[in-house]
């Protein structure tokens, strides 16, 4: 007989969830098989969802033997009961009795029907089908009641899915119809999570947490089978729940299958605000005014071919609003902030019709604060003009007062946006104190969300670095460049914001004359600036910079001239217009040998707890200081500062397009 440690014992209890049914699924491996229970371990522990075809693969158990472990339970239930189980395998992860009744289809009668759908869901608990969970949180009507949640164990799950359905086209009826009924159900439930996020975005977070897996799987429905949901008003209204739900590449795919789908199927309106989103997402990947603009233009052409009395129609206007928003976005990110202006003018005209719309005035607000700051830069002189940025200024604080006065307190995602926006107009005042107080502030507020990790988050730090950079704090600077840089390269992976970021880390190491450390970090930079132009992208606006940093730091080590020519031969191959877009040989990405095994010492990363200040809020802040934003200093930066300057502003670009309209992700809002 096979002995069985009590580790390995464990670990299969807890893989069936302490199901009887699926315990003795596992005993039956054991006992009527070779394998032992450690292979089994690893087995069923490598990927859950696939336990069932990784049992098979392994020759542990076969077909018939899983499905007459469970056809032993399965084929006895009645139709009723099995068609309850069926319909609750639509959740893939635990639920409570109010969206069981729900998805069951027992909702004319509410209190009647939770108590059907617990009658049940009982059945069904005495044959060990569905599993109690007490994870759930506390109710919110009750402060020591918690709401009971129940589970199905996915090997059940999966089970019954695929087989009852495959079997009976009548359960596969059942199945469809309750799909339906919890797509709906977790639309509706987003919804109202949707706008609690402009009131109180903690709460709003705390209480997606237990449904995430399911509003994500909800959403992943709603994306791939837009013919069958159709519930578009719902459907395109959700973007500041899909901030926290998805990562970037979930929500890029998101708006793009959505905007494709609603242009299909026609309607005009929901096709331009979600196209709108769809182009936020693809800036935050790099690509060009050329690819945007037209993008957003067919939205515009599809909104004026719209009916004449369709014009003026409230949904129509905003859906224009957001088209010239974003326009501006797209034209302040690649350094036509004029330009960029008047779209902003624009949006904010059509916006300010709907007095009620404002939190979309906010964002608004936001972005036109950012482009008259840099519309503010005479890049020929190399000057700013105070009074740009003063009234950059007001438009900052204005945006700060409505989204406090809509949220009741600065404890919202786009709050650190907007403080960061202002510390950047103080560091081009050379307010550098001032500027990494904001900046520190804005990182409590993303701290106290439980979002400082975020890509927002390491674009603060960032800019956090570049200010301590010029008060020449350059120890203070390196921990905040190489924290933004390791998390940037994470979230993002290869964009010009990271290449930024990773090219701050070797300009740091510069200016502290660790040429060795910085010259493996210019490398780095260079090579994704590399893989940036081969992939289509545009280069990060530190290129030109990071070109004479790397060979100045090659002649201060007395690098052979044999590898500053091929430097050379990189950049020049880089900035090469038959190169773009087109892939290169993978060794031409290798990273240098000699810069991999450069002698560098450990650096710690950002202590967020350590940003904690004395003010609790801006008001405090700024009566702490003494600033008044109405009078801000008129002194001209030098050369030297407005080169460092301009890529500052490209991160604010970033975070408003981010924030496109208040409905972008804010989880990717403001990169440098």
């Amino acid at each position: 007989m096979k002995s069985v440690s009590k580790d390995d014992a464990r670990s299969l209890a807890r893989q069936a969830g302490m199901n009887p049914l699926l315990m003795k699924l596992f005993v039956g491996c054991l006992v009527n098989t070779k394998v032992t229970a450690r292979d089994l371990v690893r087995s069923v522990s490598s990927r859950p969802a696939d336990t069932l075809t990784e049992l098979c693969k392994g020759g542990y158990v076969t077909d018939n033997q899983i499905e007459d472990g469970f056809r032993q339970v399965i084929d006895l239930l009645r139709e009723e009961e099995m068609a309850t189980l069926l319909m609750l395998t639509v959740i893939p992860g635990s639920f409570t009795i109010e969206a069981a009744a729900n998805i069951l289809g027992e909702v004319k009668n509410k209190e009647f029907g939770i108590f059907k759908a617990k009658n049940k869901i009982g059945i069904l608990q005495l044959k060990n089908l569905v599993e109690t969970s007490d994870t759930g949180r506390q109710d919110a009507s009750s402060h020591s009641k918690r709401q009971e949640r129940y589970t199905i164990h996915f090997l059940i799950r999966t089970f019954v899915r695929d087989v009852k359905i495959r079997e009976d086209a009548t359960f596969r009826k059942y199945y469809d119809d309750a799909e339906e009924r919890y797509v709906k159900y977790y639309m509706k439930k987003m919804n109202k999570l949707n706008s609690l996020i402009a009131t109180d975005f903690k709460v709003a977070v705390k209480q997606q947490e237990e449904d995430a897996t399911n509003m994500r799987n909800a959403i992943s429905l709603i994306r791939d089978k837009a013919q069958v949901y159709k519930s578009i008003e719902e459907v395109s209204s959700l973007e500041d729940i899909l901030d926290i739900l998805l990562n970037p590449t979930e929500r890029y795919l998101y708006f793009k299958k959505r905007s494709a789908a609603e242009k299909q199927l026609g309607n005009v309106v929901n096709f331009a605000k979600l196209r709108s989103s769809e182009v936020v997402q693809l800036s935050e990947r790099g690509h060009g005014i050329e690819t945007l603009c037209p993008m957003v233009e067919e939205a515009l052409t599809a909104l004026s071919n719209l009916p004449a009395e369709q014009q003026g129609n409230k949904e129509v206007e905003l859906a224009y609003t957001r088209c010239y928003h974003c326009m501006g976005d797209i034209f302040f990110e690649r350094d036509a902030a004029r330009e960029a202006t008047k779209w902003l003018a624009k949006a904010k005209e059509k916006l300010s019709k709907f007095p009620d719309e404002k939190d979309m005035m906010v964002n608004i607000l936001t972005s036109i604060s950012v482009s008259t700051h840099k519309a503010a830069i005479d890049e020929a002189k190399r000057t700013i003009e105070p009074s740009g940025v003063k009234q950059a200024l007001k438009y900052a604080k204005q945006a700060y007062d409505l989204r406090v006065e809509l949220s009741g307190s600065e404890l919202h995602y786009e709050t650190p946006t907007i403080i960061q926006n202002m510390a950047a107009f103080h560091h081009d005042l050379r307010h550098y104190d001032e500027a990494v107080d904001l900046y520190k502030h804005a990182l409590k507020i993303l701290n106290d969300l439980k979002l400082a990790g975020t890509t927002k988050g390491f674009s603060i730090m960032k800019n956090i670095a570049t200010s301590y950079r010029k008060m020449k704090r350059f120890d203070d600077a390196l921990v905040y460049a190489k924290t933004a840089m390791e998390g940037r390269k994470e979230l993002l992976g290869d964009t010009p914001y990271s290449a930024r970021s990773v090219y701050m880390v070797g300009a740091v190491y510069m200016e502290l004359e660790k040429y060795t450390e910085s010259k493996k970090y210019l490398i780095q930079a260079l090579e994704m600036e590399e893989r940036l132009w081969r992939s289509g992208k545009p280069h990060s606006c530190d290129w030109d910079v990071l070109q004479d940093r790397l060979f100045t730091v090659c002649e201060i080590l007395e690098v052979p001239e044999t590898e500053i020519l091929e430097y050379k031969r990189r950049v020049e191959e880089a900035e090469d217009i038959s190169n773009h877009g087109k892939p290169a040989p993978r060794r031409e990405f290798k990273l240098n040998e000699d810069d991999s095994s450069s002698d560098e010492e450990e650096v710690p990363r950002v202590d967020i707890r350590s940003l904690v200040t004395d003010a609790t809020d801006l008001k405090s802040l700024l009566q702490k200081r003494k600033w008044d934003v109405t009078d801000t200093g008129n002194e001209a930066p030098t050369v030297l500062e407005m080169t460092i300057c301009m890529g500052f502003f490209v991160v604010i670009a970033v975070v408003v397009y981010h924030v496109l309209y208040g409905r972008t992700t804010a989880e990717i809002s403001d990169s440098v």
